[in-house]
């Protein structure tokens, strides 16, 4: 048994191996919660694919980045979002949070160039 130490506290015991959580891909936690919900090829398929560092291809890749300006910019002129909402997206994106922004500004990009291509 370890002995209680600056991390642990004194009340604080081992758990027996009935009490060990099977080592589960995070997806499977949400897909509980709806198990009665869905039919179990969804809950049970495997994952795939891998996230894409869009946000730092889009501040690395010079024609990447010009695409993802010019996007920003029609769908700023749509005043779908309010502007200062995207002017501080740009900011944190160029300011050294490229991965965490590049999120947003890839569902922003995407959505601007559906909207384009479908002439709305």
């Amino acid at each position: 048994m370890a002995q209680a130490g600056p991390t642990t506290r004194p009340w604080a015991g081992p758990l027996g191996a009935g009490h060990a959580e099977r080592r589960r891909p995070q997806r499977h936690r949400p897909a509980r919660a709806v198990r009665d919900l869905l039919p179990d090829e969804i809950i049970n398929k495997s994952k795939h694919g891998f996230g894409l560092p869009f946000g730092v291809w889009a501040s690395t890749h010079t024609p990447l980045r010009e695409l993802v300006q010019d996007s920003l910019a029609a769908f700023e002129r749509r005043h779908i979002l309010q502007p200062t909402y995207l002017a501080e997206l740009r900011h944190q994106h160029a300011s050294g949070h490229a991965t965490y922004y590049g999120v947003m500004i890839w569902v922003v990009v995407m959505l601007e160039q559906w909207l384009s291509k479908r002439g709305l």
